[in-house]
């Protein structure tokens, strides 16, 4: 009888351990999915903006780590463009940007950020702005928009 008792004890155990193990990997596989990096990157280059805008009290395009970090939020957007609010990509793109940029972005202001950071975007060209990362000088044509998109974007988050 105690032996019988000691296998059914040993075999819900083990059968405890294994559903805990499916629902860990599946809670999990948000933070290893396409939409989650690129919005962990973006979140790290939001980041770094905002702490560079909030020391200099103005965004500065001739700071070749602010073209750096316009470079990599702006490669990281390609996918959140055309992603619809209720699908999973942007589920999880806001769950990255919301790590990445160590919740300076919440989950209250999230779909906020991600509009007026589209908006950044759209007003971007990475041809110009990768031209002056490699080069150094301020070669973008579109400067004067590209400051007060990414000043406006900065606000959202006070100074």
């Amino acid at each position: 009888m105690k032996t019988r008792l000691l296998w059914v004890v040993l075999f819900f155990s083990a059968i405890c351990m294994t559903s805990c193990d499916v629902l860990k990997s599946t809670a999990s596989s948000a933070n290893n999915s396409a939409a989650y990096t690129s919005g962990t990157n973006a979140g790290k280059a939001l980041r770094s903006l905002y702490t560079q805008y909030k020391a200099d009290g103005k965004f500065e395009m001739t700071n070749l780590t602010n073209i750096s970090n316009l470079l990599l939020l702006t490669n990281s957007w390609d996918g959140i463009k055309s992603a619809k609010k209720d699908s999973d990509y942007y589920k999880d793109f806001s769950k990255g940007i919301i790590a990445g940029s160590n919740d300076l972005v919440t989950n209250n202001n999230s779909g906020s950020v991600i509009d007026a950071i589209t908006t950044t975007v759209n007003a971007i060209d990475n041809s110009g702005l990768t031209n002056q990362s490699s080069s150094g000088n301020s070669g973008n044509t579109n400067t004067t928009e590209v400051v007060n998109t990414v000043t406006s974007l900065m606000t959202l988050f006070g100074k």
